[in-house]
């Protein structure tokens, strides 16, 4: 399920997998029994052993202890009874935060074209999706594309029927014009097209507006990112536009000037946050505005041959990312909500497999497993609003978007390489 970052390589090292992942959809209009040796319930992760999950109307009734020797008989010889393997843990399902699915995540050249349209996408953007959904991996959040290929998949999808991976959609991205994001968008040149913009986006059913506040990291010098075109007064009111519409803010911010701008306007989340400060961690705290660090487009590069593994470049983008992880035991203790996303679809960065590549950053930052597991799980769903639809914690009233592992995720969070039970 996924390549692990080599410290000594500029490669990634494969791992061969075999998909024996179970998928069972559980219907709103049918009960059912999940038997687990052991569960991670709740918004803490606590576990629980020999669990009976009771799946009624949809939504999980009731977690009981029943060691596997005690279950009833009407309950073994349902028809809807799924006892999971002896050494299983059952959890939530994984969400990835930030995610392009317009975006090859190979060479970094696959970018939609300014006439390329969203049917043209749509088999790429799908083929994304299902390596998401081949991981067991229950949400994305989509930062949209030029032709909006995101959000025309996750309609079709909702038409078919289909089951899998929730998209969350931004459609597309509100930018300036010049300025970086030409393929999230088509930019603007007034504030009378970005409200006009912002408002056509709410009226196709995006889910957040996204806002590029700066250009993207230096790999040749180390702190420069394209200075900011917006003034305060100016996101301020997109902010509050964007708001009453409906719609969460979420801000591309990779300078300390652009999550300053961020910050006193009041966005919901800052994706990226490069040379982000303590300060700014205290303050993101205490209004309550999450982070999304992506680590991994930055850290990848030092390894992968896109880079060329030139020494004086990899200095730069290893000191990049390496002091954004420094950064995250700080925002824990500051009470900033964590979250975790990959910019999957940047070159180097996979759809699915990433994920718990991020997460094993995080690990090596000095954050717990249960810290971990639970910024990628319930913080995320909190941050996608996906709370609401009750994905990111297993616990009675709450959908069972779940999955099961061999082995404790909480002792070695590498037990998430292989999923062999995804319930949705």
């Amino acid at each position: 399920m996924t390549k692990l970052l080599q410290e000594s390589s500029c490669r990634y090292k494969t791992l061969p997998v075999i998909d024996t992942m179970k998928r069972i959809e559980l219907s709103s209009s049918t009960e059912a029994y999940i038997w687990a040796p052991r569960v991670l319930a709740g918004a803490q992760l606590e576990e629980q052993t020999a669990a009976l999950l009771t799946i009624k109307g949809g939504l999980i009734a009731s977690v009981a202890h029943v060691p596997r020797g005690e279950l009833p008989g009407r309950i073994t010889s349902h028809p809807g009874f799924y006892p999971l393997a002896e050494g299983t843990i059952l959890l939530p399902a994984l969400i990835d935060a930030h995610v392009h699915l317009s975006l090859d995540g190979e060479s970094g050249q696959e970018r939609s074209r300014p006439d390329e349209s969203g049917e043209a996408l749509l088999p790429r953007v799908r083929r994304h999706w299902e390596a998401y959904d081949a991981c067991g991996i229950g949400a994305v959040r989509d930062g949209g594309d030029r032709a909006m290929a995101g959000l025309r998949l996750r309609r079709l999808l909702a038409e078919e029927g289909a089951s899998g991976p929730w998209i969350v959609a931004a459609g597309q991205a509100i930018y300036k014009q010049g300025g970086y994001g030409s393929f999230l968008g088509p930019g603007c040149s007034s504030m009378e097209e970005i409200f006009a913009s912002l408002q056509r986006l709410a009226a196709a059913g995006v889910d957040q507006g996204k806002i590029l506040l700066s250009g993207i990291v230096s790999f040749e010098e180390y702190g420069r990112v394209e200075r900011s075109r917006w003034t305060l007064e100016e996101l301020k009111a997109v902010v509050r536009e964007g708001h009453r519409l409906g719609l969460r803010m979420m801000a591309h911010a990779s300078s300390a000037e652009a999550v300053e701008l961020a910050l006193r306007a009041g966005v919901d989340s800052i994706e990226h946050g490069y040379f982000i400060t303590g300060e700014q961690l205290r303050e993101m705290g205490a209004r309550r505005i999450a982070w999304i660090p992506t680590i991994i487009p930055v850290a990848v590069q030092a390894r992968n041959p896109l880079s060329r593994c030139r020494p004086g470049r990899r200095a730069i983008i290893s000191r990049i990312y390496r002091e954004q992880m420094a950064k995250l035991s700080l925002a824990l203790q500051e009470g900033v909500s964590l979250g975790v996303g990959t910019d999957a679809g940047a070159p180097g960065v996979r759809h699915g497999e990433s994920l718990l590549e991020e997460m094993l950053l995080y690990r090596r930052a000095g954050l717990t497993n249960r810290a971990i597991l639970q910024a990628a799980t319930a913080t995320n769903a909190s941050i996608l609003g996906l709370d609401r639809h009750g994905m990111g914690t297993l616990k009675t009233g709450r959908k069972p978007r779940l999955i099961g592992v061999a082995g404790n995720p909480l002792a070695a969070l590498e037990a998430l390489k292989k999923v062999d039970y995804y319930f949705y």
